[in-house]
């Protein structure tokens, strides 16, 4: 466990702690009852990341699992401006899409399929999550924090992802070069002048292929820093920027220099819909979690070196990746969200 980021968290089962954020937030005293239900799933979040971090990796994408969703309650409950537990959907508010079906029969097969495998929202703690913390949706390019106009048209049932999907796009999994993602220079944005995108890429990458096919104006010049590589920008108006929201998803285990964690232009999931990257952390557990879980077979034989584990590295490397992100972005949610809050009062980040 990270301690220093556990250490933070702390402040989220402290009674006079918790009551300090919600003033700040939403301008109204938290009540008794409700400051009870954060602080208990705070701390429920805590024991189970740390039971994970001592399990063996048999249940441990479980452990983690049930971890994430008391944190994402605690985040979304601390959100919400009325209604405490019992205005929360029941449910983890994703579903597995034929997993049996794409897993029955040679294990070998079934193992190479695994990437396929595709889970649909709907409601439940995943559509109280992405509603709660919506209007706080902002980007932290290095140490600029940017607000992004995340509006309501934004659908939150009914999306499928396939898992090969989030691997493909998490930067902590990929290497210096993919297809799917490349790592931004600077992110300008304003809602009088648009945004400017400058990234470590050429302008025929197909990341900014795609950018430039949804509106996007690229252009691109020689890196500075690099004679043998380019750099493309790409700029958009405000209705554009707002009609094709950029999926950026930062790296947490690898950093760059000064610790911070490194943003990367992805490849969107759909030409509708975008996620944060707490959603997409929470949607990747929540995969590994159901898989261990109910494919125990499966599981274990990604484990055990069978033919057909060719995602098995990846795998491992987006479990620790859970556990590293998903307590941080809980952490800069709760500090954005102050800092959102027009410093209304002078009160220190967590």
């Amino acid at each position: 466990m990270e301690e220093d980021v556990w250490q933070s968290l702390l402040n989220l089962e402290s009674r006079d702690r918790v009551s300090d954020c919600f003033e700040t937030i939403h301008s109204r005293s938290l009540n008794a009852r409700r400051a009870k239900e954060i602080i208990a799933s705070a701390r429920q979040g805590r024991e189970y990341f740390k039971s994970a971090s001592t399990a063996s990796f048999a249940v441990r994408p479980l452990l983690a699992f049930y971890g994430v969703a008391s944190l994402c309650r605690c985040l979304t409950l601390l959100f919400r401006k009325v209604s405490g537990e019992e205005g929360l959907t029941q449910g983890h508010g994703l579903e597995t899409v034929k997993w049996p079906a794409i897993l029955s029969g040679d294990i070998s097969v079934a193992l190479a399929a695994v990437g396929t495998l595709r889970v649909r929202t709907c409601g439940g703690l995943f559509s109280d999550l992405v509603a709660a913390t919506r209007p706080y949706s902002v980007l932290n390019i290095y140490d600029d924090i940017l607000h992004l106009p995340v509006d309501g048209e934004i659908k939150r049932r009914g999306i499928e992802i396939s898992f090969d999907d989030i691997l493909e796009r998490l930067p902590d999994l990929y290497g210096a070069q993919s297809r799917f993602g490349t790592r931004v220079k600077e992110f300008r944005y304003s809602p009088v002048s648009g945004a400017e995108i400058s990234v470590f890429a050429t302008s025929d990458h197909p990341v900014c292929v795609e950018y430039s096919n949804a509106g996007f104006k690229c252009s691109e010049e020689d890196n500075p820093y690099d004679d043998n590589s380019k750099i493309s920008i790409l700029r958009i108006d405000e209705a554009g920027f707002r009609a094709c929201l950029p999926q950026i998803l930062d790296t947490r285990v690898k950093r760059t220099m000064g610790n911070y964690p490194s943003p990367h232009l992805v490849s969107r999931f759909s030409k509708e819909n975008w996620l944060s990257q707490i959603s997409v952390t929470y949607i990747t557990s929540y995969m590994l979690g159901m898989l261990a879980r109910y494919f125990p077979t499966h599981w274990s034989a990604l484990m055990g070196g069978e033919k057909g584990d060719g995602i098995w590295p990846d795998i491992n490397a987006a479990q620790r990746y859970i556990e590293v992100a998903l307590p941080e972005l809980v952490l800069d949610a709760v500090n954005n969200a102050l800092f959102m809050s027009e410093k209304k009062h002078d009160k220190p980040e967590m």
